[in-house]
């Protein structure tokens, strides 16, 4: 508006004027207040500078042949350079009533009084009757350009955002995501993992190593093999299992489940994927502790933390950030721009796992004990109270040994046994009274010895996932948006088929440019079509065993689960006991009818459940309706569940 401001000699003058009268003045509160901050010191390679190369072809004069000359010395000391396009579909004559009414605005008192008139120019075309003509400017047309002009700076600022996609966690889920991304974008996304190990430790949970139960099934990673064309081969995958067997507290009863599956080396599979990802050219910063996210308005718009490399603020900014920072992640915790995304996760949600990695030699053969073909689960509310203990075989004599429980339950079972057990020392328990394990020792492997992942304890989620997994900007995956089936808190299978999902869903909301909450929300509609739909009846299932005592978990595997109903866990799915009626409940559960009550109940239940997720609503506009039905729903069947215990 041609009005008095600073001359200067060169860019690091203008910043330095720009940093002392930069920000608000107080009186006008639709100022934005952001503060101003460079680093001179700062080496010009690490900057990212962004160049329109179609003005730059079409220049003939001295002016493109120097532009030309800037640009390749740029590029020669290893300058970031960009090719941009900027945005031209915009009708930008239009803004030009943004500007004379801000104009005018400025110059209301002028305009009103009698000295308008005293300026030189009085034509048509002058100063002084533009601003005349800035108080006939109709109130649609302002608010008109206005959306037009938010939709340009919008655009405007992804040009100058770092990434496309920054992936907050380097874990198994984070970099399948990556992967996916990159595959259904054909690689044409800029996309940064960030993670807080260093890049030695890839992925790591935590101090325990990669806590897991390292075990998956086939189907899983066929899912995101046929999908994105990923192959896991050696020495990704350690050994090959039939499945996974589930045994009943007495040890008389058996259910096979999951089909054929792999056992995965957890310090060889985060390394490859690393590989794959950076020859895709997805990219990596290590040991970076994120604190939070940044914002703009309601939009999700980069990451921020500390460098514990340097011990400097981190801020990176991207179109899209993608939460895989694990159960208590405190990008979700804190996020800001949803009220549909629970934030936190209740204490009786999660189970404290432990596990060893072991050497052995064979003792007392005993399938019931250690099966190298199959992965065994151990059902025993004395050995793992409210979760299980698992012994699943890495080859004939190493073992992944483990059990998880629920602190509630733990406290039971001690009070009522007059023992002081915590995980450790029921660990130890289970792995001594193994009959099929002799002389076991930690594992000596370099993979297994790495980052300490022989032994650790850890905590995982065992509920249906987050009811919604998406905010704008902001996506959710893993165990970042609790994944981890909730009958056996396998998390592996969910984050391999949510992570090929959310890939899809990002390439295409990003070709759209639009990443709002409504944009991303086939994510939710993906996912639960594909799996998601099944979690909260199993979650039910899961409650009701963990009330039930030995004698009626051993009763009700041997005398209720039919061949119908083992299919249904085979598919990691919830059996259907709701057609045991009363002559069936008198044959089948004479002897235990809170066993057969308390199945057909869940069984009731989980058809409601199973129907209600089907009808997940198509649009964010639906969700709060259906959220209040499904937490009415399922707190009256946690709390009739609960009563069956007692």
């Amino acid at each position: 508006m041609d009005k008095v401001g600073p001359i200067c000699r060169n860019a690091k003058d203008c910043a330095l004027i720009l940093s002392i009268i930069n920000g608000s003045d107080g009186r006008d509160q639709t100022v934005y207040n952001i503060p101003f901050g460079i680093n001179f010191k700062k080496d010009i390679k690490s900057l990212r500078i962004g160049y329109i190369q179609e003005i730059i072809d079409k220049d003939t004069t001295d002016s493109g042949t120097n532009g030309l000359f800037a640009l390749n010395f740029l590029k020669e000391i290893g300058v970031t350079m960009d090719s941009v396009t900027l945005p031209s579909s915009y009708p930008f004559r239009a803004f030009d009533s943004i500007l004379r009414a801000e104009s005018g605005a400025y110059f209301d008192k002028l305009i009103l009084s009698d000295q308008i008139d005293m300026m030189t120019q009085q034509t048509s075309r002058s100063r002084a009757n533009s601003l005349r003509q800035s108080r006939f400017i109709p109130a649609i047309e302002y608010l008109q350009a206005n959306r037009l002009r938010k939709r340009l700076i919008q655009e405007m600022f992804n040009l100058f955002k770092d990434y496309d996609v920054i992936i907050a966690g380097g874990g198994l889920a984070g970099t399948i995501t990556a992967q996916s991304i990159s595959h259904y974008s054909n690689q044409n996304l800029k996309i940064l993992v960030v993670d807080r190990n260093p890049a030695t430790l890839p992925g790591r949970k935590g101090l325990a190593g990669w806590v897991c139960g390292d075990a998956c099934s086939k189907e899983a990673v066929d899912f995101m093999s046929e999908r994105i064309k990923v192959e896991w081969t050696k020495p990704e995958i350690e050994h090959d299992v039939k499945g996974v067997m589930a045994f009943s507290p007495d040890r008389e009863t058996a259910i096979p489940f999951d089909g054929d599956g792999f056992m995965l080396n957890r310090t060889e599979l985060p390394r490859i994927q690393n590989e794959r990802c950076e020859k895709m050219g997805i990219e990596f910063e290590h040991e970076i502790g994120l604190t939070g996210l940044i914002y703009d308005g309601q939009q999700v718009v980069g990451v921020q933390g500390i460098d514990n490399k340097t011990k400097q603020p981190y801020k990176k900014t991207s179109k899209l950030v993608i939460d895989a920072t694990g159960v208590t992640s405190v990008l979700r915790n804190g996020l800001k721009n949803s009220t549909k995304v629970e934030k936190r996760i209740n204490i009786e949600d999660l189970e404290i796992t432990g596990r060893y990695i072991m050497d052995f030699e064979p003792g007392q053969k005993d399938l019931t004990e250690f099966d190298p073909d199959y992965c065994i689960i151990h059902l025993d509310q004395d050995i793992a109270p409210g979760g299980y203990g698992w012994v699943f075989p890495k080859s004939e004599t190493k073992v992944n040994i483990g059990l998880g429980v629920e602190k509630a339950f733990l406290d039971k079972r001690n009070k009522r046994l007059g023992k002081k057990d915590n995980v450790e020392s029921l660990m130890k328990e289970y792995l001594q009274r193994n009959t099929a394990i002799t002389n076991a020792k930690l594992s000596e492997d370099p993979t297994d010895t790495l980052g300490n992942n022989h032994s650790g304890i850890f905590q995982v989620s065992v509920r249906r996932q987050n009811e919604c997994m998406v905010s704008g900007g902001y996506m959710m995956v893993g165990d970042a948006a609790w994944m981890p089936k909730p009958i056996d808190a396998g998390g592996i299978g969910p984050a391999l088929i949510a992570g090929t999902i959310l890939g899809k869903n990002v390439a295409e909301a990003l070709q759209a440019n639009d990443t709002s909450e409504a944009s991303l929300w086939q994510y939710n509609l993906d996912f639960i079509k594909e799996y998601g739909y099944k979690t909260a009846g199993l979650e039910l299932f899961r409650r009701l065993v963990q009330q039930m005592n030995n004698e009626q978990i051993s009763y009700g595997m041997k005398h209720f689960l039919g061949n119908l109903d083992v299919e249904a866990i085979s598919k990691g799915e919830h059996p259907d006991f709701s057609g045991l009626g009363k002559v069936g409940m008198i044959i089948r559960g004479a002897l235990n009818q809170t066993v057969a009550k308390g199945l057909k109940y869940t069984s009731t239940e989980n058809q409601w459940l199973v129907e209600h997720y089907n009808n997940y609503p198509k649009d964010p506009s639906g969700f709060d309706e259906w959220n209040k039905s499904l937490h009415q729903r399922l707190d009256a069947s946690f709390t009739k569940i609960a009563a069956f215990g007692k």
